[in-house]
């Protein structure tokens, strides 16, 4: 009788008044009752109570110790005792950013549900594949889950309609129909203020503005943003501070001002570090955006490889100005030879490897552009006939994705071959890169303040120019004949850039780009000179 009267009042608690003076108090009677070892019904609905509990306070750590204490007896529940733990389970999933895990107890919920026709959760458990879809960007699957949510229900009960029309919001955003996103975002916190749940107002106050901005409106966002540190202040829980330094470090990011960003993001991570909680944007590309500006900062590093490795995220062409991105492989071949895995260089010794990292060279010799096996293949072996030389090949690039122990690494398909960018960096594509991205600046040149990006992507372009392409490999004409064209292309674009520094007076940025032809064009060396005297004079001398 106790239990169930401290089953009832925290629950009760929670959904209407989460700052209530005695919600630790029934908190603590709550974990008793869950820790205990005796098994009871109340133990699984007060231990589902308690997830939702620190969800809401982004208390991510403690959600995961009462899953840990549940699990041992999970063979033991009955079928609708299972959906609870594994909607409770993917709630979980949720805020400590692990879309992967999420799927999976989702799946398993609706195995369940199909073999023994307990339907009432299931619209839970599609919500919470819509919000892991998301995270993922597999829009076309999220609106799949959406249709079935309204298959499920010829009407919808209270807090069905708040949970409906916010994955309807979702979804509509991140398919760019912001009206109508807006709309049923402004629908869910409608119904959710109405619920009289502080907490699911907080978070549904939260899930427009990942709407608005989604949709460009930062100016509309202030007013929640108050609305959510008001609903904090009464439920005294943190993680409504902590929900608006992440969409204000979006905001900061989508406008450029990396100041705010660092303050809002260090202030972000000091809680998730604490909590357990990394949830950013229900968006892929809005999070994207976050980690991606997190590691061009510097901004705690380690932790933001290990929440976007975690989660999978793939990359894109900007991702090669970042060097701390976690790719899988990357590979030096500007000034030396060398292959890290995973963060960890591997060692080049044995005989064995040596074909198959000559297979790799001519790949990067060849740049990022996909090409014909074929004429890889009579790179390497020029003597042998076609047929051997197929063969040959073949069984290199079987070697070699050995090597790696992933075949993801190399794409080869339909007769054409080329290094996986979804997987590997290479410090020649990523000067390739850099050059381009410069030159398409420099077309659109209309304005001055270009000069701050131009010269941050020349800073990025020395620091990978390390030296000639392969220096070690002077026997292989296609070595040789790839090192001058990237020592030309690399020397043409000091030229270039040096001139816009010119252009627009700076000096100092104009100086460092004649230094490097100095140093890299021998044979106009006293023409650089002149120049470069010239500039020191401009610059004062530095």
């Amino acid at each position: 009788m106790e239990e169930r009267v401290i089953a009832s009042i925290f629950s009760a608690l929670l959904f209407r008044a989460p700052g209530h003076h005695m919600i630790t108090e029934f908190e603590s009677h709550a974990l008793k009752i869950v820790n205990n070892d005796r098994s009871n019904s109340n133990k699984l609905f007060l231990g589902s109570n308690l997830i939702f509990y620190y969800v809401w306070n982004g208390r991510a750590n403690a959600a995961k110790g009462v899953l840990d204490t549940l699990y041992p007896e999970y063979k033991t529940y009955s079928d609708l005792q299972k959906l609870m733990y594994l909607r409770t389970k993917a709630l979980y999933n949720l805020i400590a950013c692990q879309p992967d895990e999420m799927i999976k107890a989702v799946e398993e919920g609706l195995s369940i549900s199909r073999d023994t026709g307990i339907k009432f959760l299931d619209l839970a458990l599609y919500g919470q594949m819509i919000h892991a879809l998301l995270q993922k960007d597999d829009v076309n699957k999220a609106q799949e889950y959406l249709n079935r949510m309204l298959e499920s229900r010829k009407t919808f009960q209270s807090f069905e309609l708040i949970y409906y029309n916010h994955q309807s919001s979702l979804v509509a955003a991140r398919c760019g129909k912001f009206s109508e996103a807006i709309y049923y975002a402004e629908n869910s916190l409608k119904a959710a203020v109405e619920s009289g749940s502080p907490f699911l107002a907080m978070i549904h106050t939260y899930a427009l503005v990942n709407v608005l901005i989604e949709a460009g409106q930062y100016e509309k966002t202030d007013r929640y943003f108050l609305e959510i540190m008001e609903i904090g202040k009464r439920t005294k829980s943190p993680f409504a501070e902590y929900l608006c330094f992440i969409m204000k470090s979006l905001i900061s990011a989508h406008t450029g001002d990396d100041t705010s960003f660092t303050d809002y993001f260090k202030e972000a991570i000091e809680f998730s570090k604490q909590n357990g909680a990394f949830i950013f944007s229900y968006f892929y590309p809005a999070n994207f955006l976050i980690y991606k500006k997190a590691l061009a900062l510097g901004i705690e590093v380690d932790y933001v490889k290990s929440v976007i490795k975690s989660i999978g995220m793939t990359v894109d062409d900007s991702c090669m100005e970042i060097k701390d991105w976690p790719w899988q492989v990357k590979i030096y071949a500007l000034g030396r030879f060398q292959i890290q895995v995973d963060g960890k260089p591997v060692s080049f010794s044995g005989k064995v490897q040596k074909m198959p990292f000559s297979l790799l060279k001519v790949l990067l010799s060849f740049g990022s552009m996909e090409q014909p096996g074929q004429c890889i293949a009579d790179t390497l072996w020029p003597d042998s006939d076609g047929d051997l030389a197929q063969i040959s090949f073949n069984t290199t690039l079987h070697r070699l994705r050995g090597f790696f122990q992933n075949k993801d690494v190399i794409n080869y398909s339909n007769g054409y071959i080329k290094l996986n960018s979804k997987v590997v960096w290479s410090d020649v594509f990523a000067l390739e890169h850099l050059i381009k991205k410069s030159e398409q600046l420099l077309k659109n040149d209309t304005k001055e303040n270009n000069c701050d990006v131009v010269f941050s992507l020349f800073e990025k372009a020395l620091d990978l120019y390390k030296g000639d392409f392969l220096p070690a490999d002077e026997d292989k004409p296609w070595v040789l004949v790839s090192r001058e064209k990237i020592k030309q292309k690399f020397i043409s674009y000091c030229k270039t850039i040096g001139q816009f520094f010119i252009k627009y007076e700076k000096w100092e940025a104009a100086l460092m780009c004649y230094r490097q032809l100095i140093e890299n064009d021998t044979d106009n060396v006293e023409t650089y000179k002149t120049k470069v005297e010239f500039l020191e004079e401009k610059s004062g001398g530095f």
